[in-house]
């Protein structure tokens, strides 16, 4: 009889509710992502608004601007040390 696989589906089925337990207890931890974010009513005046709003893009260029950098210096690393290998 092949009563080996059907201990072995046996094992593996309470192996997998073993895992779905420890998700459970995971679920949540701090670092769940099941946060809400809430945003509280203010009383911000438009310019108030305006100069958020622009400091948040002169931040982003600047974030783009450091990605680019370092995503150009990778490249040409990568490409230097293609070219090294071809020749």
């Amino acid at each position: 009889m092949s009563f080996g696989a059907v201990q072995s589906a046996i094992l593996s089925i309470k192996s997998n509710r073993n895992l779905l337990s420890k998700r459970r207890r995971l679920k949540n931890t701090l670092s769940s992502n099941q946060k809400k974010f809430e945003l509280k009513a203010s009383n911000a005046k438009p310019h108030e608004l305006k100069m958020i709003r622009e400091k948040l893009k002169v931040e982003h260029k600047q974030i783009r601007i450091k990605q680019m950098i370092i995503l150009s210096l990778f490249m040409s690393v990568l490409v230097s040390v293609f070219l090294f290998f071809i020749n």
